[in-house]
């Protein structure tokens, strides 16, 4: 019934030979060369041309249908690699693409696939890795939809063939001839009867061989399908599977799960242990709820787990909610003699987009942090950020491709010469008369590749910058994950090379220093940039409790103290002795101090009778399109 039916290619291609040559051994019989005889001769050699299209047919048929079930064996090893798509709906629409070609009968089955297929893009949100899975998967599917009218006009032809009713009509014919000649009769039929069987033979070999690979398919197709619609790890129904069963009921309604701080079980236990978890609780979720209305539960994503149900209200799924992280919470997961404990957040929604919906509602939990359960509500305002969020992200492609991102200077003065020494690069986009800040857009691209893209930019303008003023330094924010970010790096490590003559004057802000992994590769970094003669610094010293332990392991040149603490020194006894104590440390481990914030002259004395090295601040100046040279301020 399906299309990918036969495997044993080179035994049809054997079968086929050793049809012809029963053909090639009738027409040269000695029988056949008597006169009486030379019609049936005439037709004898017309089945030649019947057999020589059905030879050709077949083997035009087994190339095609090898190439077609390669194609499809290498689509169904995409299973493995679906796993890693972030983008859920491209994730669904391969899967239905895969599934629909191996249970295509019928052309027409085809013309719902070319149009799934057509709406396959690459979108520029999409990680390297989804790219190259897109552009390679869109070959495979393509070449199987061009060859696939061929295949089937081909199959069509060899199962409506006329080699058998042609022998049997010579068959036929041949009797009206042997009633007086038995022994040419007996040598005849025997001739003809091998030839028969050896059709016969051909026929029931291809049968049986039918009925075992088709047999073998479906339970491959089978697996297939298991795979497409099951977690392998928990052996629950997945996200496809969830998007097929909600299509099937009336009023749909979910409770969408997410484990709190996963990633952190992962680090620091181990993946084996996570996925004993993961094992664990869909196990539990499948036993705890018991309700008429649920109809099956889901691994969605990594730690979010889904429970369906038709045809409930708000109130009752809110108490199952409750009731169900209750026994979750109360568990105690013992793993390897390891004692974890586990806490939930959980969405309720029964509006559509069901999923879409309850995901925002987590991202919310997870950023007030107030609650642990909360039901989706149009008052919640959640599909209005996510509108904002998708239309700051079109704003900054179109500032990207306009050249419309660009950076403001913001003058660090020297204290002691009341010079402007050095800038801080900040990022702007530029809307009309409109300037927007960072803190509007770059959180939202951040896990975007534009993100990459804004990095780039600002890096390149920045050495520009340098070239056109070189007798300042300039420093540039660069955020830990940029550093981790190899290609980025040696994005920046070649404009150092190209430029090597100002390299030295580009300096780098090191942001987020709390929680730094991998400190070996933090501290090549700063090697490297220490070589072209740059400085390191780092940003918002003062505002967390471990960046004074790095300082151990990583060679800084300048620290800048947060404004938090600069903005208060005046009215904050605390704020002041705190500021003593960071500037005694830096002195003491001979590093130069930028303190951040100043607004004020009388903040000014005070960090001049600490002996701070320079002062950054609205006081001075706020971030300008062009580099301030000069300021007019008296203190």
């Amino acid at each position: 019934n399906y299309i990918y039916a036969y495997n044993n290619n080179d035994e049809i291609s054997s079968i086929l030979l050793d049809m012809q040559e029963g053909y090639e051994n009738l027409f040269d019989a000695k029988i056949l060369q008597r006169k009486r005889y030379a019609v049936l001769r005439l037709r004898i050699k017309a089945l030649s041309k019947e057999i020589d299209t059905l030879f050709q047919n077949t083997q035009r048929w087994v190339m095609l249908n090898a190439a077609m079930k390669n194609s499809l064996i290498f689509l169904a090893s995409y299973d493995n690699k679906l796993q890693d798509i972030k983008d859920k709906e491209l994730y669904y629409k391969i899967s239905k693409i895969v599934t629909s070609i191996i249970y295509a009968k019928r052309m027409s089955d085809f013309s719902y696939i070319q149009k799934d297929f057509d709406d396959i893009k690459i979108k520029d949100t999409y990680t390297e890795n989804e790219k190259r899975f897109i552009t390679t998967f869109k070959k495979h599917v393509s070449f199987i939809i061009n060859i696939y009218p061929e295949f089937i006009n081909i199959d069509n032809e060899i199962r409506t063939n006329k080699v058998a009713k042609i022998v049997d009509d010579l068959k036929k014919h041949f009797t009206l001839l042997y009633i007086n000649d038995s022994d040419i009769l007996d040598m005849f039929v025997g001739i003809l009867f091998l030839v028969f069987i050896t059709i016969y033979i051909y026929l029931i070999v291809i049968l049986v061989r039918y009925i075992k690979e088709h047999n073998k398919l479906l339970e491959t197709t089978d697996s297939l399908k298991h795979s497409l619609m099951y977690d392998r790890l928990t052996d629950i129904k997945n996200r496809i599977a969830f998007d097929e069963d909600k299509k099937k009921l009336k009023k749909p309604a979910i409770i969408l799960l997410n484990i709190d701080r996963f990633k952190d079980i992962n680090d620091v236990y181990g993946s084996e242990v996570g996925d004993t978890i993961l094992k664990t609780i869909a196990h539990m979720l499948s036993d705890i709820c018991h309700d008429k209305h649920l109809k099956s539960v889901y691994r969605i994503g990594g730690d979010e787990f889904c429970l369906l149900f038709d045809d409930i209200t708000i109130a009752r799924l809110n108490e199952l909610t409750h009731r169900i992280l209750t026994l979750i919470t109360s568990q105690h997961f013992l793993i390897d003699n390891n004692e974890i404990n586990i806490s939930i957040t959980a969405a309720i929604n029964d509006t559509q987009p069901l999923l879409e919906n309850a995901d925002l509602v987590l991202k919310y939990i997870k950023k007030v942090r107030n609650r642990n359960v909360v039901i989706y509500d149009d008052s919640l305002g959640l599909q209005k950020k996510a509108q904002e969020n998708i239309e700051t992200i079109n704003l900054v492609k179109k500032a990207l491709k306009n050249d419309d991102v660009v950076i403001y200077f913001q003058p660090i003065m020297n204290l002691k010469t009341k010079s402007i020494d050095k800038f801080e690069v900040l990022v702007r986009i530029i809307d009309g008369t409109t300037v927007i800040p960072p803190f509007k857009f770059l959180d939202i691209v951040q896990k975007t590749s534009l993100y990459q893209q804004i990095t780039k930019t600002v890096i390149e303008k920045t050495i520009q910058a340098a070239i056109e003023y070189p007798k300042y330094r300039f420093s540039i924010n660069l955020a830990m994950a940029d550093i981790l970010n190899e290609p980025l790096m040696e994005e920046l490590f070649n404009l150092f090379e190209q430029n090597i003559a100002i390299a030295g004057k580009i300096d780098i802000e090191l942001l987020e220093t709390e929680g730094i992994e991998d400190m070996k590769l933090i501290k090549d970094f700063i090697d490297r940039i220490h070589s072209y003669g740059s400085l390191i610094l780092v940003d918002d010293f003062g505002s967390g409790y471990s960046n004074f332990a790095y300082f151990a392991e990583m060679e800084i040149d300048i620290i800048k103290i947060d404004g938090s603490i600069i903005n208060e020194i005046v009215t904050n006894k605390r704020k002041h002795h705190m500021l003593e104590s960071i500037v005694k440390f830096a002195k003491g481990m001979h590093l130069k101090i930028v303190a951040e914030f100043v607004d004020d002259l009388e903040i000014v004395e005070i960090l001049q009778d600490l002996d701070i090295d320079y002062i950054q601040g609205y006081l001075i100046s706020p971030p300008r399109p062009q580099p301030l040279e000069k300021v007019d301020l008296e203190f």
